[in-house]
């Protein structure tokens, strides 16, 4: 049986060069900005030494990553294009030397041959290309530039013979002229760069005379522009071309840039933006806790907080008439809002001047991005932003698994050009499309919207717009600290956090999955019916995650005679006596884990019947309703629930921390009962770290042990040599001849050990020679600009070489510290595996950290004693060095505010150290 072929999707031929176009201009572009930020001093570097101010293109995409990297994935998505483009001109000048085959100028070349010649050298340029983009002069000097130079050659032949067969064909069709124009222009600009860039090259071989080299690399970036621009110019012989794509059966769709996107690329677009909003806020929280604590300072920037509380602008009846109805250049307001939030991640990185001027510019990611979510979930009656929300949340979790912890727009800069802002604007002019090209009134579903499987079992039912409010602040405010980074569960009951991380972001989904099952919401009945599985599902699970294991050594004061101890409390009173320890570890961790599995669960059960409700709050009865409007209520809720998590760390100079101070676990506990009222696979990004474990060479020492211990000797006399460079009495010319003399001796050992022994004692010999440690007040890894450094601090580590890190102020997994995984991250960037999270994130403690590349034996984590002062902690581990057991006590005193604190501290490690 014959089917009919008809054309299922037909793209414009001018399309394929613009995309061409677009993309590898992007991606030069990205790599160059990249390049000066990252790398600028290596990228401008010439071998005389001058001052420059403007890189090479080769050194800006060949020689570092990722700068490298992102120009081989911009030129390998474009090369695709360009062979379409190609084939097309092939074709399209084919036609139309047939076409004007009896009034084309006779010239020393046919037009036919030309334009075979330009379809050879257009091939021979795309895989030239790919030669030398793929192959950096680093890795193969001799292919690369012998790439090069045959993508020139052929390059200048093909827009030759481009510019002399349009100027034969021009008068044949349309914009004929307009594109000889364009290409005699580029083709002479190119010219002119080419011939500027010799001159100032050879100019600056012959006299290193500064500047000279960035004007010829100024001039070669000019000559790319002319170039690309003259590859663009292909589309306006390509107007008329086509290029389809066959199905069986079905109606013919021609893409156009004006068309109305369809559900599945709004879908895209709704979730990266629920992804952002939770990001911005995150980041927003993080720089505004950083005033107080951190700066020890309150300043009006602290305000901008309230940011997040910026859907309360709808309650104002003339600005939501404005967003929802004014439109600019065909689109609604709220469009207009998306690309402010994308452009504010320009400033991720800012790190100088006021630390509030941070805040100042993140605040409008957050504000302009919630305030455009509202206004979309108002203003469509489609049903994707029912799932939209959730499963931003499900983004973030995986992209933290993905990059150990961090969110990568705010952390790295490639993610940051290409996710959040090249990403982000396309998915702005997604919005921009659906909101300027619809064929039906924005507010009115259409047949395609009426089908989402959304639809079938998240009908809207009648609620008071408070209690909707209260609703989606307490499950919004809920998964900012449990959902939004995957670690957090697992750290609450010191599981490791990769792979479990994978199970919680598992387990949101089947929450999502099955929440049509769990809360049918469009059948009160049943509904009511389920309403206790839901509950029992937030209590059992809170319940087993809180009683579940205890992987912390707390300290209590017992009852005695001078109990409690205060201010007054005089000094003999003070007894170490007075206190009692826990000893070991209770529980099983896992058990615990699946009872943080069972809320996640229960929360993504929760989100789409939450989004429905509050979706269907766009009918006339549920607004101007001051009070116990969603837009007043939500912002109430969810800055409540955010201060409160911040007061679980408390102090004596808190207001009112004398509340939370002795009641701590109460209080965790009140705090997340108070909020239970209401088929992604991903791994670790590829080219991760090397593993730089040490485990002790047993087999080894048993059989070559004498020749390892010789050679230690022999390492440890060279090392001495370097301690003696520290001597202040030395001059800057001794210490740098004893340092020679010292690398020199060590090159000799290596040489010596590598001919004699082998590498395999050479290795285990500077094992067991370097033991080196050190420790750092990470302060949860923001600098005095209030910018994240993690990226800088695990440079600084390696720079020192030390074996065992104890970081302080490491309790990161926390909603206002951005729920960052610290120890994870440096962890993994490190290469080391063994690590100790130090008391858990219920025990309310600043936190302190082990991570080592050698392996623990044995641990505990202690909650020291400290009746008026900050929450202490302190690891005790035991590490196999070789096989000696060796004692390591990482320890963050609280002792500042009272001397009762210091006394029983001290006494404490001095008998643990007994």
């Amino acid at each position: 049986m014959s089917h009919t072929i008809v054309h299922g999707l037909v793209v414009p031929g001018h399309y394929f060069p613009l995309a061409y176009a677009l993309i590898v201009g992007t991606g030069l572009v990205m790599a160059l900005v990249l390049g000066m930020r990252l790398h600028f001093t290596e990228i401008v570097k010439t071998h005389c030494k001058t001052p420059e101010y403007w890189p090479s293109i080769s050194a800006t995409t060949g020689d570092f990553a990722p700068e490298r990297f992102v120009w081989r994935g911009a030129f390998v998505l474009a090369a695709m294009f360009r062979f379409t483009s190609g084939f097309l001109s092939f074709k399209f000048f084919a036609q139309q030397d047939v076409a004007s085959a009896a009034t084309r100028a006779a010239g020393l070349v046919s037009t036919r041959v030309l334009v075979y010649a330009a379809l050879v050298c257009e091939l021979l340029r795309c895989v030239s290309a790919m030669g030398w983009t793929v192959i950096s002069s680093g890795e193969d000097n001799l292919h690369h530039n012998a790439s090069f130079a045959v993508y020139m050659i052929v390059g200048f032949v093909l827009q030759v013979s481009q510019v002399v067969i349009v100027g034969r064909v021009r008068g044949t069709y349309a914009n004929g002229s307009m594109s000889m124009s364009v290409k005699k222009v580029c083709l002479i600009g190119q010219t002119i760069c080419a011939l500027c860039v010799g001159f100032f090259y050879v100019r600056h071989h012959q006299t290193c005379a500064p500047g000279a080299y960035s004007r010829s690399t100024m001039c070669e970036w000019m000559f790319a522009l002319f170039n690309v621009l003259f590859d663009a110019s292909q589309g306006f012989e390509l107007q008329n071309e086509r290029v389809s794509f066959g199905v069986s059966g079905g109606e013919p769709h021609v893409l156009k840039l004006a068309s109305v996107p369809s559900n599945a690329v709004m879908m895209v677009s709704d979730v990266f933006f629920s992804y952002f909003t939770v990001a911005s806020v995150l980041q927003l929280f993080q720089a505004v806790y950083f005033v107080p604590m951190v700066a020890m300072e309150f300043t009006w920037e602290a305000v901008l907080l309230v940011g997040i509380a910026s859907p309360l602008l709808l309650f104002s009846a003339r600005i939501r008439r404005a967003l929802h109805h004014q439109k600019i250049a065909g689109a609604h307001l709220y469009v207009y809002l998306y690309v402010v939030a994308v452009l504010s991640l320009f400033c991720f990185d800012y790190r100088k001047g006021n630390p509030g001027t941070k805040i100042l510019l993140v605040s409008p990611g957050a504000v302009c991005s919630f305030l455009a979510l509202f206004c979309r979930m108002y203003l469509h009656n489609d049903n994707g932003h029912v799932f939209s929300l959730p499963h931003g949340f499900v983004v973030s979790m995986a992209l933290r698994a993905m990059f150990a912890s961090v969110d990568p727009i705010y952390t790295s800069a490639i993610y940051n050009a290409f996710l959040g802002i090249v990403f982000g604007l396309w998915c702005a002019w997604i919005q921009y499309r659906r909101s300027a090209y619809a064929p039906t009134h924005a507010s009115l579903s259409s047949l395609e919207d009426s089908k989402s499987p959304a639809a079938a079992h998240v009908a809207p039912a009648a609620a008071s717009a408070g209690l909707i409010g209260v609703a989606f602040g307490s499950c919004f405010s809920l998964s900012l600290v449990m959902v939004s980074s995957p670690s957090f569960v697992a750290r609450l009951v010191a599981v490791d956090p990769w792979p479990s991380s994978m199970l919680v972001i598992l387990a949101f989904l089947l929450g999502l999955f099955f929440s049509a099952t769990v809360i049918p919401f469009g059948q009160p009945r049943r509904s009511v019916r389920n309403a206790p599985v839901l509950v029992a599902l937030f209590v059992i699970g809170f319940l087993v995650l809180y009683l579940g294991t205890r992987q912390s050594n707390r300290t209590f004061e017992k009852q005695h005679a001078h109990y409690p101890i205060t201010y007054e409390t005089a000094r003999e009173h003070v007894k170490l006596a007075d206190w009692t320890t826990e000893v070991d570890f209770s529980g099983s961790p896992y058990l615990a884990f699946c009872g943080g599995l069972a809320i996640v669960f229960a929360l993504g059960a929760c989100w789409p019947v939450i989004t429905a409700a509050l979706a269907s709050t766009r009918h006339r009865h549920y607004t101007h309703r001051a009070g116990t409007s969603i837009e007043a209520v939500y912002p109430a809720v969810i800055i409540t629930f955010l201060v409160m998590h911040v007061y679980v760390v408390c102090f004596p100079f808190v207001p009112f921390g004398w509340v939370l101070r002795d009641r701590l676990m109460s209080c965790c506990a009140f705090r997340s009962l108070r909020s239970c009222r209401q088929h992604y696979w991903c791994g670790q990004p590829l080219g991760a770290p090397g593993n730089s474990t040490i485990y002790a060479p047993e087999p080894l020492l048993r059989t070559r042990g004498r020749e390892v211990v010789d050679l230690c000797r022999k390492l440890q006399y060279v090392q001495l040599s370097l301690n003696k460079l520290d001597d202040p009495s030395l001059t800057n010319a001794q210490r740098i001849s004893a340092r020679a003399t010292s690398d020199e001796a060590l090159e000799q050992v290596h040489e010596q050990a590598q001919k004699t022994v082998g590498d395999e004692v050479l290795s285990a010999a500077e094992a067991l020679t370097y033991v080196s440690g050190m420790i750092w007040t990470i302060h949860t890894g923001i600098d005095d600009y209030n910018t994240d450094g993690l990226d800088r601090m695990v440079m600084k580590i390696k720079e020192t070489k030390a074996g065992i890190i104890g970081l302080l102020e490491s309790d990161a997994i926390r909603v206002h510290n951005g729920n960052r995984d610290v120890v994870e991250y440096f962890s993994y960037h490190l290469g080391f595996d063994h690590t100790d999270y130090g008391p858990t994130t219920f025990d309310g403690t600043f936190g302190c950290a082990l991570i080592t590349k050698y392996p623990i034996l044995y641990t505990r984590r202690y909650v020291l004693p400290s009746p008026l002062g900050e929450l202490a902690c302190l690891i005790h581990a035991k590490l196999d060095l070789f096989g000696v057991e060796t004692n390591v006590y990482v320890g963050h005193w609280g002792n500042t505010q009272h001397w009762a604190d210091g006394v029983l501290q001290s006494e404490f490690l001095g008998e643990l150290v007994q």
